[in-house]
């Protein structure tokens, strides 16, 4: 046990909630299992991928991390298998199986860690990995239909279209 009193509540009430964690030193890690896993991305995405499932009534526990960019990790359940691959085209890295990611208050190079969205309880069931993936999707998607319309508007600039608000 570390000698943090920080790392050593957190680390009681996440094992109370039945989360496999380890705390090493100023560290509190979360062991990814084959039901429990997490999906990290670049702080801006985080923000949207929130967003999108709080507005699906989506709920579940978010960590920031302060990488070298400040990231943000969802905590899962495992429903699908994503490659990291595939995980990576959609801006987001897997924590999988046997792997161990930090989770707050843990002390990082670049500051602690901190919880965007607290573990509770009341939460009920973590969110789904399958989910993630697809507030994920749904942000490329849109972001892909306003890159068309803007090359479209451009193009019809160029052309000698009028467009009332430019790009």
């Amino acid at each position: 046990m570390s000698n943090s009193p920080h790392i050593a509540a957190s680390h009681s009430a996440l094992r109370e909630l039945g989360w496999p964690v380890e705390s090493r030193g100023d560290q509190l890690m979360l062991i990814a299992t084959g039901g429990l896993c997490a999906a990290e991305m670049p702080r801006a995405l985080g923000v949207r991928v929130l967003d999108t499932l709080r507005q699906s009534q989506v709920h579940g526990p978010v960590a920031e991390l302060p990488r070298a960019e400040r990231q943000y990790l969802f905590i899962v359940e495992s429903d699908v298998v994503v490659s990291q691959r595939r995980a990576a085209s959609l801006g987001c890295a897997l924590w999988l199986s046997s792997d161990e990611v930090e989770l707050p208050p843990s002390r990082l190079p670049g500051g602690s860690a901190r919880w965007v969205v607290e573990p509770s309880a009341r939460q009920g069931c973590l969110p789904t990995l399958s989910t993630v993936i697809w507030a994920l999707e749904g942000i490329g998607r849109r972001a892909h239909a306003k890159l068309s319309t803007n090359v479209g508007r451009r193009a019809s600039v160029v052309a000698g279209g009028r467009i009332g608000t430019g790009c």
